[in-house]
């Protein structure tokens, strides 16, 4: 019961703490790769945000499988290290003894990460798409911005407006 325990508090807080590193690195490569988009105008500033959340929405899975291996390879590094489990092996556990623990703590993520995959990664990256498409789908007179030169969708034109009223 003890050895569950141990084992099951260890595998929580180390996951979290790798999926938010991972998250945080993610994040911020997205959000730079978005908001160049939106700089360069090939994405619409308004719908960065929304762009960000989508692509979060589709690192997930691959995010939380990410955390689970790396979790459990460093709780049982640091077992295996500090003589923990030499110590349990001691008291009568054996290997086997285990998986079922690591079993039960990764059967909700696995069903997570299934359902995210499944379900929730196509809805999102359909609706980003969608979103990417209407931008690029607008008229030329809607590209052109204040002080900027805009060239038209066919490269027939290139449109400037001092300030708009």
């Amino acid at each position: 019961m003890i050895f569950k325990r141990a084992l099951r508090q260890e595998l929580n807080f180390t996951t979290g703490v790798v999926f938010m590193v991972l998250v945080t690195l993610v994040l911020t490569n997205l959000m730079i790769r978005v908001l160049g988009n939106a700089a360069s105008g090939t994405a619409n500033p308004k719908d960065a945000l929304v762009l960000i959340g989508l692509g979060m929405i589709n690192y997930l899975p691959i995010l939380l499988t990410a955390s689970v291996f790396v979790a459990i390879l460093m709780v049982l590094t640091r077992w295996y290290k500090d003589s923990e489990m030499i110590v349990w092996f001691a008291s009568g556990l054996s290997i086997t003894n285990l998986i079922r623990p690591i079993l039960q703590f990764a059967t909700p993520l696995i069903i997570i990460i299934t359902l995210l995959a499944l379900f929730i990664w196509p809805w999102a990256n359909r609706e980003s798409t969608l979103i990417s498409q209407r931008f690029q789908q607008r008229d030329d007179v809607s590209m052109v911005s204040a002080g900027q030169f805009k060239e038209s969708a066919k490269a027939e034109r290139v449109f400037f407006i001092e300030e708009l009223d």
